[in-house]
């Protein structure tokens, strides 16, 4: 079984989550004291600028749609997860989406397990709050799965200062010949300065060591790559970057992307600071908590008719086919809601409304637009009405082809008209839909009352018009 974002449509259910890591409250510690181990243990020198961070990664599904809300720039967004896992741990990680390719028509094994699908790119700069201790992680996704790492190579090719030439190349390498010796089942990223030649040691590949968590690095087709700050020079003046992802097959070029872009000082996303302590990786299956820079979404995003900001799921644990996932995230300046059914409707008090009220989000292509949160407000005192649980207010989420549809709305006692008032969360401006409660038809005939009642009748019928601007009605028996 998998796990995977409900945004996802008909795909393979996942598992709500119980609880993710049983490790202490200094587990970024813990997992720096352990990574320094292996690589001291291996003979390998340790750069003066490490990465210590967890991530998890996988490939292949379709792209679905999920709407942003907040009140200032930082913008939450939880992203709701389901179904099932075997796994008794199984992690996810979220990343912006970086670079993408269609898959190649290959049956050699190597070859599709070289073969790029997706790359994503995240900093845990948010929790840090330091460029000397910030370290950037890049998650690979590629089409097929390899037995073992040492079956082929990846280089990401880091331009540091944007001028066309590359400047660093990091790399994933086993412990063992990167120490110049064997080949050994522990997994390094090296970083190569591209003008001095030099070379140093950085991280673990996947962050964490195997006795802290099961990151899934072989008999996989995802890999987390990750490198600090330091050891690409970056610095608060010169953090946006280029990059190109390239793998090696047999010592030739097995695949190929180019045309990232990074700010690491003014990322899109944060998901450090809602993983486990500080780490970019979070328990499958429970909402992923996501916090979204809409200044620097609108800053990092192309023209008005691009596809909106979009992230990068991997599911490690998952099946091969299941491990990657890409959700679209929609800023409230791309959305809109409008009416869709249900307005002008008059009935009698106390009655149901014939039909539920509806409003539909769609993006700027009129494509609708799913999981955006709706709200339906009736006035709280007054002329109004009540939804089927009797509250005034009815919460609920667009379907995917971006309808929201209200419970049953039934008229108060007073009769009127008034305002329903639907919003959408984070979206702009609201909709109204006018509703009117008829008075109820007066059963009272002549032949049934005496002259003071039907004095006091005609007074009724007389407010009662004043109220709703019509007189309401008796039938009556013919000779009453």
């Amino acid at each position: 079984m998998n796990v995977r974002a409900t945004l996802i449509l008909g795909c393979s259910s996942l598992w709500i989550f119980h609880q993710l890591l049983a490790v202490e409250s200094d587990l970024r510690t813990s997992v720096r004291s352990a990574t320094e181990r292996f690589l001291k243990q291996a003979g390998i020198a340790t750069s003066s600028q490490r990465a210590d961070a967890a991530y998890l990664a996988l490939p292949g599904s379709p792209f679905n749609s999920l709407s942003l809300f907040g009140q200032d720039d930082r913008i939450s967004v939880s992203i709701p997860v389901i179904g099932e896992s075997a796994h008794p741990q199984p992690l996810v990680r979220v990343f912006e989406f970086g670079l993408e390719r269609l898959p190649h028509d290959s049956s050699d094994f190597l070859e599709a397990a070289a073969d790029i699908l997706w790359l994503g790119i995240t900093t845990d700069l948010h929790f840090v709050q330091a460029f000397s201790e910030a370290h950037l992680y890049f998650g690979l996704a590629t089409r097929q799965e390899w037995t073992t790492p040492n079956s082929w190579g990846v280089d990401i090719l880091i331009d540091t200062d944007q001028d066309g030439t590359d400047d660093y190349r990091l790399s994933a390498s086993n412990s063992g010949t990167a120490a110049g010796g064997n080949n050994t089942d522990t997994f390094i990223t090296i970083v190569a300065n591209l003008e001095t030649k030099e070379r140093v040691s950085d991280s673990l590949v996947n962050v964490l060591p195997p006795d802290q968590a099961d990151t899934k690095l072989f008999n996989n087709n995802v890999m987390i790559l990750p490198v600090s700050y330091g050891s690409l020079g970056l610095s608060v003046e010169s953090a946006r970057f280029d990059y190109e992802v390239r793998t090696i097959v047999r010592d030739s070029l097995g695949d190929e992307i180019g045309g990232g872009s990074f700010d690491a000082a003014n990322s899109v996303i944060d998901v450090t600071s809602t993983g486990l302590s500080g780490f970019p990786f979070h328990a499958d299956g429970n909402p992923i908590q996501v916090s979204v820079s809409a200044a620097a979404a609108v800053a990092a995003s192309a023209p008005a008719s691009a596809a909106p900001l979009r992230l990068l799921l991997l599911h490690h644990s998952n099946a091969d086919s299941e491990r990657a996932e890409v959700v679209s995230l929609h800023l409230p300046a791309d959305l809109e809601i409008a009416r869709f059914g249900g307005d002008l409707q008059p009935v009698e008090i106390g009655s149901d409304f014939s039909s539920p009220l509806q409003v539909k989000a769609t993006e700027r292509n009129a494509q609708g637009v799913g999981v955006v949160g709706v709200t339906f407000s009736a006035p709280l005192s007054g002329v109004s009405g009540t939804f089927a649980d009797g509250s005034v207010l009815f919460s609920t989420v667009t379907s995917g082809d971006g309808l929201a549809t209200s419970s049953r709305f039934t008229a108060n006692l007073l009769p009127g008209s008034f305002q329903v008032i639907a919003a959408g969360a984070g979206v702009p401006g609201q909709i109204e839909f006018e509703l009117t409660n008829n008075p109820a038809l007066v059963p009272v005939c002549p032949g049934d009352i005496n002259g003071d009642q039907a004095r006091d009748l005609l007074d009724l019928i007389l407010m009662l018009r004043d109220i709703s601007g019509k007189a309401p009605l008796a039938k009556c028996p013919v000779g009453s």
